[in-house]
């Protein structure tokens, strides 16, 4: 598989999505990262089967179950995680990697 990494500005949208989900209701916040684990695996066994992002080099990972999208591309033999936003954003809002 794949190796990849996680950069800063996801973990901090990770965190703070679990955060809300569990202070909501006690439990769906690991459901969440559990969710966002498997999204992550299916990224590493398959980094180009996913949408790409028009005029981008990203690709779009939509994370079964909660209305996220992981947002990553790949670069020198590795996936790199850039976004995890909620998915009725504004795609002009999204970050530009």
């Amino acid at each position: 598989m794949t190796p990849f990494v996680i950069l800063r500005s996801a973990r901090q949208d990770l965190a703070t999505a679990s955060r809300w989900y569990e202070e909501r209701r006690a439990g769906r916040g690991r459901k969440f990262l559990d969710r966002v684990d498997e999204a992550i695996e299916s990224i590493r066994r398959s980094p180009n089967a996913h949408r790409k992002i028009e005029d981008s080099n990203a690709r779009i990972h939509l994370v079964r179950g909660f209305p996220y999208v992981i947002l990553y591309r790949s670069e020198q033999g590795r996936i790199v995680i850039f976004a995890v936003i909620h998915g009725r954003r504004d795609p002009e809002s999204w970050p530009k990697q």
